[in-house]
């Protein structure tokens, strides 16, 4: 991350690259990212649940300990859960080569700006947990995925809001997994 952020900051200051040239690409990649996830068979953002608000509540947050990752904000009463973490949590360093293996390849057919670093430092992954009481017994979870990137931020680029499509399918599965062996476990 440090040196693509080296290489724009280089190439802004000469002038062979406009922040509005920069921006344009990343707006192109988080459209192209969201359209991705969004029609993605393999990705599961929401899901209709046979349990209670109560213990889907807890299984979220019980989930999101068991894979390390950092609750910001927690609040039983309006069912939101939100993590930040630093990339590629979730995910193992050997999950996020995979995702590069996937990835770099589409985003070159998009632009030549960009390509998902090897170390993610200084990028961050929110993960978001909405659920609702749809009855007694059942409920609805909802997990959304964004980007935060606020070095992009300090040199007047936009972060694009998605992550990528690959990431969020490797953990999906694995939130998924988790909530569902600890929605399994006796309350």
């Amino acid at each position: 991350m440090k040196y693509f952020i080296l290489f724009i900051i280089s190439n802004l200051l000469t002038g062979c690259i406009s922040v509005e040239k920069i921006n344009s690409d990343l707006k192109k990649v988080d459209i192209y990212w969201g359209n991705e996830i969004s029609t993605s068979n393999e990705v599961t953002l929401h899901r209709d649940l046979d349990h209670s608000y109560d213990k889907t509540f807890s299984a979220v947050l019980k989930t999101f300990a068991d894979l390390g990752l950092t609750v910001t904000k927690s609040s039983i009463e309006s069912g939101l859960i939100l993590t930040r973490d630093e990339a590629p949590k979730p995910l193992t360093q050997d999950e996020w080569e995979k995702v590069i293996d996937i990835e770099n390849p589409k985003l070159k057919n998009i632009t030549w700006l960009l390509q998902l670093p090897d170390e993610p430092k200084e990028q961050y992954v929110i993960i978001s947990a909405t659920i609702q009481k749809i009855a007694p017994n059942k409920t609805k979870l909802d997990i959304g995925y964004f980007l935060n990137v606020p070095k992009y931020d300090e040199i007047g680029l936009i972060t694009p809001k998605n992550v990528a499509p690959t990431a969020v399918k490797f953990a999906s599965r694995k939130i998924w997994d988790g909530i569902d062996k600890n929605l399994s476990k006796p309350q």
